[in-house]
């Protein structure tokens, strides 16, 4: 039976403008799954993955404040827990939640508005009057609602969020499934009018070229790019650096910091294998005329050829904290204006060069979504004006020397670090492989300690004597790593070493036959400076791309000098 109801505060149409959702977002946050028996109310993955990368970005403060205890660690450390606790308390929330999100049982006719479980709020759908759509202006953006009108006026949420076109898409095929009309927050029918409200279909974007079009013979479909891919293995070598300090930091096991480089290296290594093995990609199928906006299908979601009407390049300012860019997005659109995002990322001159190539194989027209004119060049160099006599702007030369010395303090210390880390030991492990075997007597062997603001760190120092062509020599070096270079992290596997060389053991090292006076015991590599060596990587590859950046903005084309 319905929920009751009195008729004494029946909203009439006129004031049934308020919305009845407390949580309203300009994104999709939910989606209407439909399935065999039942419809259900659902969060979407990419809502699970903003939470998961807030908590994550939560996490910073508070490993911070743990590794390095200081006057500041206090406040970073309540500062982190807070929006940890935040981020942590919508998460389990969400989770919980689900199961008290609306539910359709089709099969038995039955509309649950808080869930399954609360069987004793179910109500007939043969008491639902209509299906009413609110359009709520939020800053920015809007967000729809999608609530039931029972037949004595009292209203039931759905759902409610941003996506406009899959919000519409859901809302028209529930009420197609349950045969109901949809009206507006005045009780007309509503009128769905195309292209209403309507920004970029992929809010933000990224800076770079993340993805790109390949064009084969019977078939065009979109792939990630290799620096999309880069970003991932970079991702992913930072997540595997914080967990290794975690493990074998020498004041034991940092469960934060495990966690976190876990979490770090996993959501890369994931994110890059579904951007190989993903199957999601719209797909331009030439040979059967279709096209699948989400991959290539059999439940028959492919649109056909015919029904694409034109292609628009939707231009995005993308902001954030600290700096601000432009974001462009290719979308097609149908005869009934739908549309469907193809690409979305920061190269203009990519983008345009995909989709006027796109446009000339499927013969259809390119224009500028804002003003609807026809697209020729590339959208930043539209309105770009050139001079002969000032080839060189002053801001750009400002730009320039900005650019410049920020990239050479990042290469610079990339190179430091790649030589401290990564050249100079392996040099001397390659240079060792010709070095001649030599009985040796180990003399002492301890663990040297150093302290410092960071902490306490440490290194092998095990002496040892040995004879060359009838002359004794000494050397204090055990391997190329953890003899000429304090460090923190290994120090177990450091004790264990100086335990099993004891003073007046015999051992072999190598020795250097063009110079006796170098020798050394171990030409391994502890595996956990292998990952380490990934540390250089991330400063080498920014201060090399903001010098090329640099670089790249005082060339100007050839065809510019004509201007």
């Amino acid at each position: 039976m319905p929920i009751p109801f009195k008729p004494s505060s029946m909203p009439t149409p006129s004031t049934e403008k308020k919305h009845l959702s407390k949580n309203l977002s300009s994104t999709q946050t939910k989606r209407l799954v439909f399935r065999r028996d039942d419809v259900i109310v659902r969060y979407t993955l990419r809502f699970f993955f903003g939470l998961l990368v807030f908590a994550m970005i939560s996490s910073v403060p508070i490993i911070i404040a743990l590794l390095h205890f200081d006057i500041f660690a206090v406040p970073l450390l309540i500062l982190g827990s807070i929006f940890e606790l935040i981020a942590l308390t919508c998460i389990i929330y969400c989770l919980f939640n689900t199961r008290k999100l609306p539910v359709f049982d089709t099969l038995n006719g039955r509309f649950y508005p808080q869930g399954r479980r609360h069987a004793e709020s179910a109500v007939s759908t043969k008491d639902i009057d209509y299906l009413q759509i609110l359009e709520i202006e939020m800053s920015p953006g809007f967000c729809y609602e999608l609530n039931a009108v029972m037949k004595d006026g009292n209203r039931l949420h759905i759902t409610a969020h941003g996506g406009r076109q899959n919000f519409m898409k859901d809302a028209k095929q529930l009420a197609q499934n349950l045969a109901l009309s949809i009206k507006d927050e005045q009780g007309e029918p509503y009128v769905d009018i195309p292209g209403k409200h309507e920004g970029p279909l992929v809010p933000g974007g990224v800076s770079f070229q993340s993805m790109r079009l390949v064009f084969r013979q019977d078939s065009i479909t979109v792939k990630a790019t290799w620096k999309l891919h880069l970003g991932y293995i970079l991702f992913m070598a930072i997540g595997t650096g914080i967990f290794c300090m975690g493990l074998f930091s020498s004041d034991g096991l940092i469960w934060p910091a495990l966690i976190m480089g876990a979490l770090f290296a996993s959501i890369a290594l994931l994110g890059s294998l579904a951007m190989i093995l993903k199957k999601t990609f719209p797909l331009f199928d030439m040979v059967d005329g279709m096209f699948y906006s989400k991959g290539f299908t059999r439940d028959g979601s492919g649109i056909s050829l015919k029904q694409l009407d034109h292609l628009e390049i939707f231009k995005e300012r993308v902001y954030n904290k600290n700096s601000s860019y432009d974001s462009y997005e290719l979308n097609v659109v149908l005869k009934d204006s739908s549309r469907y995002n193809i690409l979305d990322h920061g190269n203009a001159k990519r983008l345009w060069e995909d989709a006027h190539g796109l446009a000339d194989r499927l013969s259809l027209s390119l224009v500028d979504a804002q003003s609807g004119l026809p697209v020729t060049e590339p959208p930043d160099e539209k309105h770009k004006t050139h001079s002969a006599s000032t080839p060189t702007a002053p801001e750009t030369i400002g730009g320039f020397i900005f650019l410049t010395i920020f990239g050479l303090i990042f290469f610079g210390a990339g190179s430091i670090a790649a030589w401290m880390l990564c050249i100079k030991p392996l040099s001397g492990v390659i240079a060792s492989g010709g070095w001649t075997p030599t009985p040796a007597r180990i003399v002492s062997s301890q663990l040297d300690r150093s302290r410092s603001s960071k902490g306490a760190s440490y290194r092998i120092n095990v002496q040892y004597q040995y004879d060359v062509n009838g002359s004794h020599y000494t050397s204090n070096r055990y391997d190329f790593f953890r003899s000429d270079m304090s460090s923190n992290v290994g120090v177990g596997s450091m004790r264990k070493t100086v335990h099993e060389l004891q003073p007046g053991d015999e051992t072999t090292c190598l020795v250097n036959p063009a110079n006796p006076t170098e020798a050394v015991i171990s030409r391994s590599i502890p595996w956990f400076f292998a990952l380490f060596m990934l540390f250089p990587l991330p400063f080498l590859f920014i201060g090399g791309m903001t010098i090329f950046t640099a670089i790249k903005s005082l060339v100007k084309p050839p065809t510019q000098k004509n201007h």
